[in-house]
């Protein structure tokens, strides 16, 4: 429930209306960094810290997609979003996510390959 009221927090959300919608963003980041690390035995439960703001980050990305309509970028207010381009296969990962998915991702093939 810490992650939902995080996520909640970031996006500016105050009411209960979207919390399944956020929800299912969020089991969507986790399994898209499950799928990108590939790292025997990690789970959504067994996530760093690191990993649990890589969560957060590409949920309230892909929410904030969602909000655009697919523009590449909008303003709400005096605050101006930018939203990485669709790519095959989903959404255009941001570079400090990426760099924390990918330290996981070799921490993973190194703790393989030593196994062997």
């Amino acid at each position: 429930m810490q992650k939902l009221a995080d996520l909640k927090l970031l996006l500016g959300i105050t009411d209960d209306g979207q919390d399944d919608l956020l929800q299912l963003l969020l089991n969507g980041a986790a399994q898209a960094i499950l799928a990108y690390c590939r790292k025997p035995g990690l789970t959504e439960e067994t996530f760093s810290d690191a990993l649990q703001s890589a969560q957060l980050q590409l949920a309230v990305q892909s929410y904030r997609q969602m909000a655009s309509n697919g523009y590449k970028s909008y303003t709400e207010g005096a605050l101006s979003y930018t939203v990485a381009d669709a790519v095959a296969g989903g959404t255009a990962m941001p570079a400090g996510v990426k760099a924390i998915l990918q330290k996981e991702r070799n921490i993973a093939l190194y703790e393989e390959g030593a196994a062997k």
